[in-house]
């Protein structure tokens, strides 16, 4: 029997350049799409599911940035990368926002309504 998949609560829009993500101990994240609900990844650090990390979100001109907990809802390999003398894999991670500052949910809706 198909697994019956449940409406988004939140819009995901695409990040394009307009914002970037850090992890700690991670060197290359890239922001796939975000919504004020949760943050897909893309990155070469590979992250546990259920586990929880900071991640530091700078705003488009990096003047403002937030930094939100999430915990890791999916993970999954979607290749490699080469660097330098090695492939290394990549990964893209979907990390639920966890116990949003009202400043967080406002920075978050502020940056998606500029993504729009």
């Amino acid at each position: 029997m198909a697994k019956k998949l449940l409406p988004r609560m939140f819009d995901r829009f695409k990040a394009g350049d307009k914002c970037k993500a850090k992890l700690l101990l991670a060197d290359d994240v890239k922001i796939r799409d975000i919504s004020v609900g949760g943050i897909l990844l893309e990155t070469t650090k590979r992250l546990n599911i259920n586990s929880r990390y900071k991640i530091q979100i700078d705003g488009k001109l990096g003047n403002e940035k937030i930094m939100p907990l999430g915990i890791v809802v999916r993970e999954s390999m979607k290749g490699t990368v080469k660097k330098k003398f090695d492939n290394v894999p990549v990964y893209h991670v979907a990390l639920k926002f966890v116990a949003l500052t009202t400043e967080e949910e406002a920075f978050l809706n502020k940056l998606i309504s500029e993504l729009k």
